[in-house]
């Protein structure tokens, strides 16, 4: 009989970068449990391991009947895992493989879930920072639960080498997150927003070819709204997800708590037949119906204001404009992404983020091995490397020779 510490293990569920997940049974409480163990690549690490071991305590607080609950930790033969509540339900993931769009009301109940989910972590200073369809699950009556809640923060540094050589990640990151900027709940709502713009178009609002070409494409690119792919849509419902997908931070929606409110003020839209794209609402065809006077087109006043509004308009459309300074500097950088990594490291480095920073360093010279910023990483590596052995020396011990600096731009 194999186990895992206490647990019994039954059949194996998944299996993917961050681990392996197995259905096994706690003895103790007769109760089925989902259990994670984690590679071994990852374990290997001390400061990984206090992370570890400190954010899982943290996560076992959260309580709330949307979110995957997190029972105990611990180690097994030289294996490190978590066990957390087996879910019976199917991934979002696996709903959207379809490629079908999903009723608006149907969508809005998922991500209301979701939201009230995020109300609850967020309250207690949690970050989810890893929301996509796969850690969303659809139980047979219909609940929805988030999971891997905050885990993801552990696993940062890691994650980022994980991510950009697995694309389907890479796109329900938020511009900052994927940038290794400060990430707080605002990340989180945008994460959701592109999985509500996915049930809605069956598609989602920024892809590439490449990891780096997705990351590009978060600083500069336009994003189109969902009634560009399911013109039905409420305009009240589009609003709300491109509110949520707004680039800047403080123009999205401030809490779960707004973003709940909104979708209450959305699905009741919905209900009451007022779909933007679709017939004029009763309200609006009695407005239509009462206006008396002579027709528009016989009004001199309408007439002229129509010929100065074409005329307005012609000359917008037909001059020349410069492209956006901040389109025109990505365009500039698009050939070399390798040198906004590398910079990002540089940045991270600085920020004595050095697990993010190593990651970034050997991103670079895996992908883009023998060219200049390869170099470069690898001499940033060697730096902050020596730095983490400074810092981790005890105070009594003499200081090694400093640390030589990159001279590379």
């Amino acid at each position: 009989m194999e186990k895992i510490g206490k647990y019994i293990i039954e059949s194996k569920l998944g299996q993917g970068g961050m681990g392996i997940v197995y259905k096994c049974l706690d003895p103790e409480t007769g109760r089925h449990t989902a259990v994670k163990v984690l590679p071994q690549q990852l374990t290997a690490s001390p400061s990984f391991l206090q992370r570890f071991k400190r954010e899982v305590l943290t996560l076992q607080r959260l309580d709330h009947p949307n979110i995957v609950r997190i029972y105990d930790h611990g180690e097994w033969e030289g294996a490190y895992y978590y066990a957390m509540e087996y879910v019976e339900g199917v991934g979002l993931d696996s709903i959207l493989a379809n490629k079908e769009r999903m009723p608006p009301l149907q969508a809005l109940h998922i991500i209301r879930a979701c939201a009230e989910a995020l109300q609850h972590s967020h309250a207690r200073a949690v970050i989810h920072r890893d929301i996509k369809p796969a850690n969303i699950m659809i139980m047979p009556d219909g609940g929805v639960k988030l999971m891997d809640f905050g885990i993801a923060k552990v696993l940062d540094a890691t994650r980022m080498t994980e991510t950009l050589s697995v694309l389907g990640t890479v796109e329900y990151m938020s511009p900052e997150q994927s940038q290794g900027r400060y990430v707080d709940a605002h990340s989180d709502l945008y994460s959701l927003g592109v999985v509500l713009y996915q049930c809605l178009t069956a598609r989602v609002p920024i892809s590439g070819t490449t990891p780096t070409e997705v990351i590009m494409k978060l600083r500069t690119h336009q994003i189109e709204p969902p009634s560009a792919w399911t013109p039905e849509l409420p305009k009240s419902l589009d609003a709300l997800v491109m509110h949520l997908l707004e680039r800047d931070t403080s123009k999205r929606l401030a809490s779960a708590a707004e973003l709940i409110r909104e979708i209450e003020r959305v699905e009741h839209h919905i209900k009451a037949g007022a779909v933007g794209h679709g017939p004029i609402a009763s309200a609006d065809r009695l407005l239509l119906t009462e206006r008396t006077g002579p027709p528009l087109w016989l009004n001199p006043w309408a007439i002229g204001f129509l010929v100065l509004a074409v005329g307005v308009g012609l000359w917008i459309a037909l001059r020349p404009a410069p492209p956006p300074p901040a389109v025109a500097a990505a365009a500039e950088q698009e050939h070399r992404p390798p040198a906004v990594i590398m910079a990002w490291a540089r940045k991270a480095q600085v920020d004595k983020r050095y697990d993010y920073a190593e990651d970034l360093c050997r991103l670079l010279m895996k992908y883009w091995r023998g060219t200049k910023e390869a170099q470069r990483a690898q001499e940033l590596l060697k730096t902050i490397q020596e730095a983490r052995a400074l810092e981790a020396a005890p105070p009594n011990a003499p200081n090694p020779a400093p640390a030589k600096q990159s001279q590379a731009p």
